[in-house]
């Protein structure tokens, strides 16, 4: 376990290691691990991940700007952006799944309507292990100037670069209620000088 805003010495879903917290939020951040964050055009990806993200609804949608995929601690995630109608896509993914998700690439998929370029729901997704905890993964506005998202999960947390004006995918696997399809997130913003802009608890629900 690190400590006074170090990484943890853990390794993402995908096998991959943390780079290093960003040194404006070291002796900040306590017990952080940084994930990783990857913006492409959408004309440019040919990714085996975004194609089955994008295969995964009907009609298939066409992004209109970058995708964002995400690599954290618990899962991998995809977002992109349509502009008519107005809304966000993602898909989740987690190693070790449970049930009908581990016959599929994705264990969830989700969409947010966004007028106005803010979500009205964040779009909860439960996503179940063979083992462990439920996995809960949701969208988050930034708020203005925001440089980094960063959820706390139990005694730990996870820092998420804010990318192409989208709302962050996080995740988390402490207070999630399966009974009543609720996650609790624990939420800190901060700008691009480490100063905290924000703290919420973000309570989403599984649209039904």
């Amino acid at each position: 376990m690190g400590g006074g805003g170090g990484s943890q010495h853990h390794r993402h879903a995908d096998g991959s290691a943390a780079d290093a917290v960003p040194a404006q939020l070291k002796g900040t951040v306590e017990h952080a691990t940084l994930t990783r964050v990857r913006v492409s055009p959408f004309a440019a990806v040919a990714t085996k991940r975004v194609r089955s993200c994008l295969a995964t609804f009907r009609p298939r949608p066409r992004p209109s700007g970058p995708i964002v995929e995400r690599v954290g601690l618990r899962g991998v995630t995809v977002t992109f952006r349509r502009r008519r109608p107005a809304a966000v896509y993602g898909c989740d993914w987690i190693p070790d799944a449970a049930g009908e998700a581990a016959a599929r690439p994705w264990c969830g998929g989700s969409v947010g309507l966004r007028p106005h370029h803010r979500l009205l729901d964040p779009r909860l997704d439960l996503c179940d292990r063979r083992r462990h905890r439920l996995v809960a993964f949701a969208w988050i506005e930034p708020l203005p100037n925001a440089k980094w998202i960063v959820v706390r999960d139990g005694s730990s947390s996870e820092i998420y670069p804010v990318a192409a004006s989208l709302p962050v995918r996080v995740s988390t696997t402490s207070d999630v209620f399966r009974e009543q399809s609720l996650a609790v997130f624990h939420v800190m913003q901060y700008g691009p000088d480490g100063s905290r802009l924000g703290s919420t608890n973000v309570e989403a629900r599984v649209s039904g």
